[in-house]
């Protein structure tokens, strides 16, 4: 079935959110939250991965407003999750690189010394 044809019968079945709401759902209680651009810009320019594919949030226009739906969100992040896994994108972060380890163990200044 076409991928549109199937958000649009998902959405006329009651299960159409608007990036707000899909945005609540995939925000934790605690933590960093999903922001409702987030959710249009996955729909819109979707994420590219790391082989150059491009990996799109299913969203349909009514009017002037975008929607999704619940299974479409579940499909985009299987999707990414299953590409992450393949090139093996889901091991644990590397941690991030201070100021100081990336100048080789030395600060750099950011302005100079005001002589007093």
């Amino acid at each position: 079935m076409d991928p549109l044809q199937q958000l649009l019968g998902e959405i006329f079945s009651g299960d159409s959110l608007y990036p707000s709401a899909a945005a609540r759902i995939l925000s934790p209680e605690h933590g960093t939250a999903v922001a409702p651009a987030s959710i249009k810009r996955w729909g819109q320019r979707g994420i590219r991965l790391a082989d150059g594919r491009i990996i799109r949030l299913a969203m349909a226009r009514c009017g002037t407003r975008l929607l999704t739906s619940r299974a479409a969100l579940k499909r985009f992040i299987l999707e990414l999750t299953v590409a992450g896994e393949v090139a093996g994108l889901n091991d644990p972060l590397d941690p991030p690189k201070t100021c100081k380890r990336r100048n080789g163990g030395r600060m750099k200044k950011s302005r100079p010394s005001v002589a007093t």
